[in-house]
């Protein structure tokens, strides 16, 4: 009865935090797909490349800062559950990982100055730059690995959402504005949203009797956090590198108006795989403890504990299929384009989730640089692919290099989890 009642406890919870994860997509990448569509709409296409791009590169140095702690931290929450001095040891393991996010921070900083200071970047980039800074700082004391530890992921993406809400207000509200003005503000918004983001995971961590502590910090204690973070960097950013790559690639060959479709496309889709990450965020801490108990059939159990993620793919990638279809032949002529890619590009929905299943076992077993030799080979195909394909058949070209770096990094990840198993 005791374990009835504790399996339907963790049902409910598990629920709930889908609920909430799935309503902060529709409120922070909700915002940004319609303030993006107005855009569209009004012919604005120009204003939709620098914000899509500097936007891109910003979240870029966001995950930079972040440097995996999310999954690291979570992972310690999750293992020390139940133990002796659970809670020292994660408030110990915090703070030295927010020094080691702190120091990326300053890194990062000084990677601006010197862009600007060299005018490697335009005009609204600089100023877009500058402005976002603070959002580095505040976040590398974010608390959302500990949120997720906790089996409290739901409450992470609700106020998660908050900078991507500031962010579409802001580009609403500077549609009409003078380039180097909307980028202040696009930029403020980003920062603005991001210190709002940590004020209430903190926030949240005390209602539920977590205050958080910073706690005297070791050497020993920082360099192991330097080299957790340094490998799940080494992990995250191949696949990040890899888009921002096809953005230099779609600019050199299919100008403005292509590039602004493959922002609008790819900003959706990957808005659908970021739901669908979240689902994962909620299934990861059973996982690690699905994983620690059972090492036999390492890929089955992957699988098996995450198959709600994987099935909601699924349905994403035929429903963003027939609708992008639909939308194509009924909607009107400005649209159409648009609603094309999105159809091109919606195979990846599936095909992405299940290559971020497959990792995301890797992370549960602590094999960080499985992760990093898996997301540097998918992105290495994905790029050379993209190369060639966007020269003959355009922005659609990147359908086919993303579905070829997935399959990649699924042959990959089945070979050396098997290999695991079977040692």
């Amino acid at each position: 009865m005791t374990s009835g009642k504790q399996e339907s406890r963790h049902g409910s919870r598990k629920a709930i935090n889908l609920i909430m994860l799935i309503g902060g997509f529709g409120a922070g990448q909700g915002s940004i797909f319609l303030a993006q569509t107005l855009l569209i709409s009004q012919g604005k296409l120009e204003l939709l490349t620098k914000f899509g791009t500097s936007f891109s590169f910003a979240i870029l140095a966001l995950m930079l800062v972040e440097a995996g702690s999310i999954t690291i931290l979570a992972r310690l929450v999750a293992k020390s559950a139940g133990t002796i001095g659970a809670e020292q040891k994660v408030w110990i393991s915090y703070s030295e990982t927010s020094a080691f996010r702190f120091t990326i921070s300053i890194i990062v900083l000084l990677l601006i100055w010197l862009l600007c200071a060299s005018s490697v970047l335009d005009e609204f980039s600089q100023r877009y730059a500058v402005y976002a800074a603070p959002a580095y700082l505040v976040w590398s004391v974010n608390a959302a690995g500990i949120l997720d530890g906790l089996k409290l992921s739901g409450v992470s993406g609700v106020v998660g959402s908050i900078a991507y809400i500031s962010s579409a207000i802001a580009l609403i509200i500077v549609s009409n504005s003078v380039e180097i003005d909307a980028a202040k503000v696009l930029g403020a918004a980003f920062s603005i949203g991001y210190l709002l983001t940590v004020y209430f995971q903190i926030l949240a961590l005390r209602r539920f009797g977590w205050n958080v502590k910073f706690r005297r910090v070791s050497l020993k204690g920082c360099v192991a956090a330097a080299k957790s973070g340094s490998a799940m960097l080494g992990s995250s950013l191949p696949g990040q590198f890899y888009f921002r790559a096809q953005l230099i690639i779609s600019n050199a060959f299919i100008g403005v108006t292509g590039t602004a479709l493959f922002v609008y496309g790819s900003q959706v889709i990957a808005a659908i795989a970021q739901m669908i990450g979240f689902i994962r965020r909620v299934e990861f801490p059973t996982l690690v403890v699905a994983l620690t108990k059972n090492r036999s059939s390492i890929v089955l159990t992957i699988l098996r504990e995450q198959r709600v993620g994987l099935l909601l793919a699924l349905i994403s990638f035929l429903v963003l299929l027939l609708v992008g279809l639909g939308g194509h032949f009924y909607q009107p002529e400005f649209l159409s384009g648009a609603t094309l890619v999105l159809s091109a590009y919606s195979p990846t929905i599936f095909t992405s989730a299940i290559a971020l299943t497959c990792v995301q076992g890797f992370a549960a077993i602590g094999r960080y640089q499985s992760i990093t030799l898996v997301t540097i080979s998918s992105a290495i195909v994905g790029v050379v692919a993209s190369y060639y394909s966007t020269q003959h058949i355009g922005v659609y070209g990147f359908a086919i290099s993303n579905i070829a770096s997935n399959v990649v990094s699924v042959l990959l990840s089945i070979y050396l989890l098997s290999r695991i198993e079977n040692k």
